[in-house]
């Protein structure tokens, strides 16, 4: 079983491919499509796929979760990071604000976290508390930027080393909290 977010309308697949199961439907250019928000289920046992509604109640990020976020406010201290994904849950319907402390940003010293982060990088951390806004953490490898922006031309930066990134577009080289998991080699 697979399972990815979708829209009402949404192809999924074509009927040569799968049966439409619960929250879709056939349409007569031969695809099969979504008739609810929810999430995709492919059953490729039975090559079934259906939609499930979301939950009525948000994922709401635990400690311990590990969580994908958009820095949306940076400081010498403090970075604001909108959450937008709890990994290995449901989608969740509703937006959570993390907090990332610079004691919190590396195993390493770092004086500022514009060492670390950038203004829109999508940062991969771990949830520390239970309340809104919830405390992260990026300390260990696995954490950090997985996606950031050149902060001279906005383009997707590629991986240059362990601590630094280089802009294919215009060069610029930045440093970074780098996640093992970062998108672009």
């Amino acid at each position: 079983m697979k399972s990815s977010p979708v829209s009402t309308g949404d192809k999924l697949a074509t009927i040569e491919e799968f049966i439409a199961g619960p929250g879709t439907y056939q349409w007569i250019d031969g695809y099969i499509r979504a008739s609810i928000l929810g999430v995709l289920q492919i059953d490729l046992a039975q090559r079934v796929i259906s939609v499930r509604n979301f939950r009525s109640k948000p994922a709401y990020p635990k400690p311990g979760d590990n969580v994908l976020g958009v820095v949306d406010s940076l400081s010498d201290d403090v970075a604001f990071i909108d959450i937008f994904l709890v990994e290995n849950r449901d989608v969740k319907s509703a937006k959570f604000t993390g907090v990332l402390h610079v004691s919190q940003v590396s195993d390493k010293y770092v004086k500022s976290l514009y060492e670390a982060l950038g203004l829109g990088d999508i940062v991969r951390a771990r949830v520390l508390s239970s309340r809104s806004p919830f405390q992260l953490t990026t300390k260990t490898n696995q954490y950090g930027v997985v996606m950031a922006f050149c902060n001279k031309c906005g383009s997707i930066m590629k991986r240059r080393d362990s601590e630094t990134l280089l802009c294919t577009s215009c060069g610029s080289i930045e440093a970074r909290k780098i996640s093992l998991k970062y998108v672009v080699k």
